[in-house]
């Protein structure tokens, strides 16, 4: 017994210390450690540039800390409770990676985003606000998406919009360089599908007509990929 008791007691101490040792740094502490990095720099109206990537990945954060200007490298914000693209960069270089947030809507969506947009994950009910053209991936799965209407008209690699509850794809991309994922909706026709599907084609498991039935819907034979 007095073995086990100063087994547990040791544990204890252990696990106190182990947390002391690594608590999350005061946010004060962490922008300015942040802000102190090469490439930050300040704007006239509080905005501030990054020659590089910023990453608030799974922070808890209910709104970005900081406005952004412009970002040249990736912008990770991703496993947070934002709500709104408030104090977004205008201008990101890279890939943004916002997913599993609490957004509702691309109000404030960046202007330019240079490679991939992960939007999966949200609240969000519109596709509106999207940018025309994405030059990789463009990924809005797990939402509460009933139309594509907004989307990207062209994609270069791929497009996942499963996870939703669209019953078309109307008013989706035109063409989509990679695959397209539009598995565990309500799709009953492919109506609306791009010219052109690259990567691995399709993939359109789980949803109340096969991916086979599914197929022979296409309004472009020869893009059953």
């Amino acid at each position: 017994m007095d073995i086990l008791l100063e087994s547990l007691l040791s544990n204890k101490i252990f696990e106190d210390e182990f947390d002391d040792v690594f608590q999350p740094m005061p946010m004060e502490e962490f922008l300015k450690h942040l802000t102190s990095q090469k490439g930050w720099s300040q704007n006239s109206d509080g905005s501030w540039d990054v020659k590089g990537d910023v990453s608030f990945y799974g922070m808890k954060l209910k709104k970005l800390p900081l406005r952004f200007g412009k970002v040249t490298g990736d912008f990770e914000c991703s496993f947070n409770e934002l709500t709104t693209f408030e104090d977004f960069p205008i201008y990101i270089g890279g890939s943004l990676d916002c997913m599993t947030n609490l957004l509702s809507s691309l109000k404030g969506f960046p202007k330019r985003v240079g490679r991939s947009i992960y939007i999966g994950s949200n609240e969000l009910t519109s596709l509106k606000g999207s940018p025309r053209m994405v030059r990789g991936d463009f990924s809005c799965e797990s939402n509460r998406l009933r139309t594509l209407e907004g989307a990207p008209e062209k994609i270069a690699e791929y497009f996942s919009c499963s996870g939703n509850q669209l019953t078309t794809l109307e008013g989706g991309p035109k063409e989509v360089g990679g695959t397209y994922y539009a598995s565990s909706n309500d799709l009953i026709s492919l109506k609306g599908a791009p010219k052109y599907v690259g990567g691995r084609g399709w993939k359109l498991q789980a949803n109340p007509v096969s991916p086979e039935e599914l197929l022979k819907t296409l309004e472009n034979p020869g893009n059953e990929k």
